[in-house]
């Protein structure tokens, strides 16, 4: 088999465990959780089906597209760990930005110098977390 073809599953059986299980307390149960992720299975590869059809994404696009995505948490967690000062709002911020820059310039080639499109992405998301904690002032816990 595969490794990309293994994907669907992957999403499917994460998914089923960390949203519906843990999270919506829907399928909590062994029985459940796999029915949950055999039906998630079926989405995501129709789904992927859709994406490619319409937009000529294939699941290599989709696994970067991914990937730029994960990448977009680093620097909201590397800020609050080195800066104190940094916001909920300035990550959410940043994590927006960066996530619609990733988007966007994975599709439509806009980064710089030829530069990859998630690293510029990682320096939007870094710059607009900057200055939205700059921008706002955060609130002193009263103890």
């Amino acid at each position: 088999m595969l490794r990309r073809s293994v994907s669907p599953l992957r999403a499917a059986s994460v998914f089923s465990k960390n949203v519906l299980g843990d999270a919506l307390n829907v399928a909590t149960g062994d029985r459940e959780r796999t029915w949950a992720t055999r039906v998630l299975v079926l989405i995501v590869a129709f789904l992927a089906l859709v994406l490619w059809i319409f937009f000529k994404t294939s699941l290599v696009d989709l696994l970067l597209f991914y990937y730029v995505g994960i990448t977009q948490l680093a620097p909201g967690v590397i800020f609050a760990l080195v800066w104190p000062r940094v916001t909920p709002w300035a990550v959410g911020a940043g994590l927006l930005a960066g996530e619609c820059v990733g988007f966007y310039s994975l599709h439509n080639t806009i980064a710089p110098g030829g530069i990859n499109a998630g690293f510029f992405a990682l320096v939007v998301n870094a710059t607009i977390c900057a200055l939205v904690t700059i921008a706002t002032k955060r609130k002193l816990a009263v103890a």
